[in-house]
């Protein structure tokens, strides 16, 4: 089980090669210590599976801003290069990090490719 679900999905163009992002603020603050931040990805896995991949996951270095245009500050998220989206379909994306406390959360993101 997920420790949060988005509501919003996050619309990407297949072929796009723009690193994308996933915030993980609310869950981070929901923590026992809410300095904790965002140490590594542990996983991204993509229902349904073989079209849509991740690349170069990694906790974001620099803010960016999420699907409901709010500021990710540095080390609250994460972004990754999308590959192999098919034009039309919805994907659950379920992401796992690790923070700076050795917690481990689980974010799921609709993302919906669109042409």
């Amino acid at each position: 089980m997920a420790d949060s679900v988005r509501a919003t999905p996050i619309v990407i163009i297949p072929g796009e090669t723009a690193p994308l992002g996933f915030n993980f603020t609310d869950l981070l603050n929901r923590g026992v210590n809410p300095e904790a931040v965002v140490a590594s990805v542990v996983s991204i896995q993509v229902v349904p599976a073989e079209e849509l991949a991740f690349s170069n996951a990694q906790p974001n270095a620099t803010p960016f801003r999420d699907e409901f245009g709010r500021l990710v500050a540095a080390q609250h998220g994460i972004t990754a290069i999308p590959g192999g989206a098919v034009a039309g379909k919805n994907y659950d994306v379920t992401v796992t990090i690790a923070d700076s406390d050795g917690s481990i959360r689980k974010g799921i993101f609709p993302v919906w490719t669109r042409s």
